[in-house]
Parts: C-alpha cells; structure tokens; sequence
C-alpha cells in the first residue's frame, strides 16, 4: 500500500479496503476523533488484480514515534488523555451486522496480530470467537488452560468497535498535541480489551514512552489478556509451552506471598 500527496491537504492512498473506507466513514459520521476524511474511492479492475483508490484529507501532525523522545511526561500524559476521549467515542459506534465480531465492514478482520498471512474470520458471537482462540493452542491447550482461561474462557463480554492498529506510528502529535488518529484498515468489533493487547504485541518495538501513554488512554490495562495472547502467539511461532512455565510459577508465587485474613476481623484491622 501507498500513499501519495496530491496537493496541501489531499491525499491519494492507492490499495485501500472496504474495510478501511468504512472504518472512516463510520468515524465520520459519529465522532469527532481527528482522522482522514473520505472525499471519494473508485475500485479499478484488472486482469491480475482490484485496486481500491482513496482519496481523503489531510490530518496534521507527526507521528508519536518521531517526537516522544522530545515529550515530557506531563505532555504525554495529556496526549493519553485526549486518546482516551477518542476511544471512548469509538464503543459509541454500534455494530449493525449480525456477527458480533467482524470488520467495520461486516467481514473477515484484518488482525495481525492474530494471523499475520491471512484474514481472521468473523464471527456470530464472543463464544465463537474465544473457541477459535483456544483452538490456536492446539494439542497444548490442557497444559495451558491456566494461563488462557482468563481470557478465551469469559463470553459474557460485549465486543466494542476498535481501531485494532493504536501504534507509535497511527498517533499524530501537532505541537506537543493529539492531533489524529490514522490507519483503520484492521478496525473493528472485538472484545473490549482488543485495542490494549493489539497495541501492546509484537512485532514492532514499543518504548517506554510508547507504554506511558497506552496505559493512561487505556485504563485499566488488560494484563492477563495481553499475556494470554503472547502465549498464543508464541504456540503459533513454535514456542513449546514448557518456555512459559515461568509466568505459572511467578502466579503462584504471588498468591503464596498474599498475607492471609483472619476471618474475624474487619476489613480495618486485616493482617
């Protein structure tokens, strides 16, 4: 995918998605979050391929990744804040299609997370969903239940509309501001912890800046969720899952060091 300036605050992208286009739309339509606005897209067909033109607007600013370094913690502490007000305008989105997780276009989701060659199949419901996840653990699920019921067992969960991609590199700083949120070619309707654990995984390299302002746009944070993913994902890449023993013996060894209660005393007087 490209991306090319046409003139001061038009821009072309050139292999854009359904996805992505109302991804945008949806923004549009109901929220204020500074992103790129749709002007027009046309699909051009070939014989090899489909190629989706995009033509939208420009949103000023450089990303979080270029400027951080230079940011004091007051300033991205301010940056986190006003990320958090987009996100919460995000779960106002309602979901239209009958699958309770799918693309904002009502599909198969780009989630790379997940898988980083294909498509992640949408789903009629969180159920569905977390039974697909518990299935990428494959023959080793038994041996590490422990760790993933947390997260793939609960399906009372609701799925909220996501951004999928909240990256040093998505985030647009304008004189020490939030000033845009770009790239929504992976959102959709996940589970509420979704936007935590995708901006925090791997591949690309997160600073401690980076960290700083995540966990003040997302509070709280989805620890378990996002160690319950990296196991997954660690299975997936041929990680044996004898290599994550250590995180079910420092578990332990946090509820052993929890001081016990006496069970007649109040809630003032514990040990």
């Amino acid at each position: 995918m490209g991306v090319q300036k046409l003139l001061p605050g038009l821009y072309l992208k050139i292999d854009a998605t359904p996805t992505e286009i109302s991804a945008m739309l949806l923004i549009t339509q109901n929220t204020t979050i500074p992103s790129p606005v749709v002007l027009d897209a046309i699909m051009l067909r070939s014989a090899d391929r489909d190629s989706i033109y995009l033509l939208m607007t420009e949103v000023h600013g450089k990303t979080f990744d270029s400027v951080s370094e230079d940011m004091t913690s007051e300033e991205i502490a301010q940056v986190g804040l006003a990320l958090k007000l987009s996100l919460e305008q995000l779960k106002t989105i309602k979901n239209p299609f009958s699958a309770q997780i799918c693309s904002a276009a009502g599909g198969d989701i780009y989630a790379p997370q997940i898988k980083s060659r294909s498509l992640v199949p949408a789903f009629l419901n969180m159920t569905a969903f977390h039974e697909y996840m518990r299935n990428e653990a494959h023959k080793y699920w038994p041996s590490i239940s422990w760790k993933l019921e947390k997260t793939f067992g609960p399906d009372y969960m609701e799925s909220t509309f996501c951004h999928g991609d909240i990256s040093p590199y998505n985030v647009l700083i304008h004189e020490r501001k939030f000033s845009g949120l770009i790239d929504w070619e992976t959102a959709a309707w996940m589970p509420a912890y979704w936007d935590y654990i995708a901006a925090l995984m791997p591949p690309f390299a997160k600073s401690p800046e980076f960290h700083e302002l995540i966990n003040t746009a997302i509070s709280p944070g989805y620890m378990d969720e996002l160690e319950g993913f990296l196991v997954i994902t660690g299975i997936n890449q041929g990680i044996k899952p004898k290599m994550f023993d250590f995180m079910k013996r420092q578990e332990d060894t946090d509820e052993s060091s929890r001081p016990e209660e006496h069970p007649s005393v109040g809630p003032s007087e514990k040990w």
